[in-house]
């Protein structure tokens, strides 16, 4: 257990590009234990993966709605039952989530430690980025969206954790959300938190100027109802 583990064992439910590798991280919390079983049915051993799983009180981060819906109906189930606590990770910011995402996938960098020799070959023009891939942001986004209001009751009580809070360059915010999650996991200093969260981050904003339509994706979305 590393100096920032929750004595309360949770879950941090999220979708891609929310921060959630670095908060896992801060929390000493397994990343995607089940991401490898994405064909996972509830007649397969899924369940019973899970249900083992959760018997260990072990934190993690799961994100939902890339797998089947089962995976994420069993895993509220069980972590219920092993008495988890549930932390719901968002973004403000849609649109910065899904350009950091088809950016992501398009340069498979989604850590900063192998994202920045990548960011860098953009800015040199030995790179270049293909158009964001909007139809497929868009059925993303829906997915996620219908598989939260299917899960959210079904976990219970949660903690919405934003993270632009969590990541705030101003520390008076950061360190308010911090202690947020650090009152809700019985946490007694958030120092260790803080100095990973403020050392964290995506930083793909430092290549958006790259992106050739961000504003087609900014008005789908103006379209949809989301922005």
């Amino acid at each position: 257990m590393t100096s920032n583990s929750s004595p309360r064992p949770c879950i941090i439910w999220a979708t891609a590009r929310t921060g959630s590798t670095t908060l896992s991280r801060a929390l000493g919390a397994i990343s995607e234990p089940f991401k490898d079983h994405a064909n996972w049915t509830v007649k397969f051993a899924g369940p019973v993966q899970i249900i083992r799983f959760c018997a260990t009180r072990r934190s993690l981060k799961h994100l939902y709605g890339e797998g089947p819906e089962e995976v994420d109906l069993a895993l509220a189930h069980a972590s219920n039952r092993h008495g988890y606590r549930h932390i719901h990770l968002v973004r403000r910011n849609e649109l910065a989530r899904l350009v950091s995402y088809d950016i992501a996938v398009q340069k498979v960098a989604w850590r900063p430690d192998t994202s920045a020799a990548k960011y860098s070959d953009l800015k040199s023009g030995k790179s270049t980025l293909r158009p964001l891939d909007i139809p497929n942001l868009l059925h993303m986004h829906r997915q996620a969206m219908d598989r939260w209001r299917k899960l959210g009751p079904e976990i219970g009580a949660f903690l919405t954790v934003r993270f632009e809070d969590i990541t705030n360059a101003n520390c008076r915010i950061r360190r308010t959300a911090l202690h947020r999650i650090a009152a809700y996991l019985g946490i007694r200093s958030i120092a260790g938190l803080d100095r990973r969260m403020f050392a964290g981050g995506q930083r793909t904003q430092e290549v958006w100027e790259f992106v050739p339509n961000p504003a087609e994706l900014r008005q789908a979305l103006v379209e949809e109802g989301i922005l």
